[in-house]
């Protein structure tokens, strides 16, 4: 998952625009990463410095879309709204929950 841009928005909701690059190994026995369609209340949230987990309340684009990506290329982009953050939160991380805390994607958001 790379992130194209973050978009505070008049409502101060958060919208997170990302899209998905495949990159396999040579030797692999596949040529394309397939995504399924997300849905509302999947896992993965944005955790700020403190802790906090935000889970996104909307989506769209190719996020809600099942894809296949193969080698070198780029999916279309989606996007994950977040409730408004509280004041004072600078740096989220995007994470998604794999059992034992979860699995970080994307560190260190800076947000303005």
């Amino acid at each position: 998952m790379c992130l194209e841009t973050v978009e505070e928005l008049s409502d101060d909701t958060t919208r997170f625009y990302v899209n998905w690059t495949a990159s396999i190994d040579a030797d692999a026995r596949f040529d394309a990463v397939n995504r399924k369609k997300t849905e509302l209340g999947a896992p993965g949230f944005l955790q700020d410095e403190g802790g906090n987990r935000y889970q996104f309340t909307d989506l769209g684009g190719a996020a809600v879309l099942p894809f296949a990506v193969e080698h070198g290329q780029t999916s279309e982009s989606g996007w994950f709204l977040f409730p408004p953050l509280p004041d004072g939160v600078k740096t989220v991380s995007r994470v998604d929950e794999t059992g034992e805390g979860g699995r970080t994607l994307i560190s260190g958001i800076a947000l303005e």
